[in-house]
């Protein structure tokens, strides 16, 4: 009945033209297709794909259990980051396909341990490694082989002196950012980025 109901979702979600997520939901599902047969060896069912905003800090997460409609395998990108670049949201899609997959099929149980090793471990198989604080902290094969074979841009830009995550653009002068071990000069004023270092947060040097 669950895997009969997110197809109902699925359908209805790309069929809904007028709706500002069909077309993204569309990628997102065929894309969850790809890497379920490319990783997963369709092993994995097909989930309700949503577009909930969340805290700034959560790019998106795999729902445990039942949702508040009481679906079950229930995938959520943060509404906060639908613009980030394909490969991005691409990304934020896998992770938490993982996170499926390890409820699903492996040691993931409970509401604890929720970025554990075998978790780590998963991810950088997939070449979307994963701190365990859930920061991925870049991008390689077999993730970005695909993402080229299939056309998309894996290109990653990351500054020089700055192992950034995510940026969120604004309009402002220079102004110094630190994270505790490293510095950085950001011309935008609403900025949020995690080091990938010390997986501390870049804070506003006043």
């Amino acid at each position: 009945m669950d895997e009969i109901t997110n197809a109902a979702i699925r359908d209805h979600e790309i069929r809904t033209e007028e709706w500002q997520f069909s077309r993204l939901s569309e990628r997102l599902y065929t894309w969850f297709d790809r890497f379920n047969e490319r990783f997963f060896e369709q092993k994995l069912q097909t989930p309700a794909i949503s577009f909930r905003t969340t805290g700034i800090k959560r790019l998106g997460h795999y729902v445990i259990g039942r949702n508040d409609f009481g679906l079950k395998r229930n995938i959520n990108i943060n509404q906060l980051y639908v613009n980030l670049p394909l490969k991005e949201i691409l990304g934020i899609l896998l992770h938490e396909m993982v996170h499926q997959w390890q409820v699903e099929f492996r040691k993931r149980k409970g509401r604890g341990n929720y970025h554990n090793i075998e978790f780590m471990k998963k991810t950088e198989e997939l070449g979307i490694p994963s701190s365990k604080r859930g920061v991925t902290l870049g991008y390689g094969d077999p993730f970005v082989a695909l993402l080229r074979e299939q056309g998309v841009n894996a290109e990653i830009t990351i500054g020089r002196d700055a192992p950034l995550l995510i940026p969120i653009p604004g309009k402002s002068k220079l102004k110094k950012w630190s994270c505790g071990c490293t510095n950085v000069r950001v011309a935008i004023e609403d900025f949020w980025a995690i080091c990938l270092k010390c997986e501390n947060e870049f804070k506003l040097c006043r």
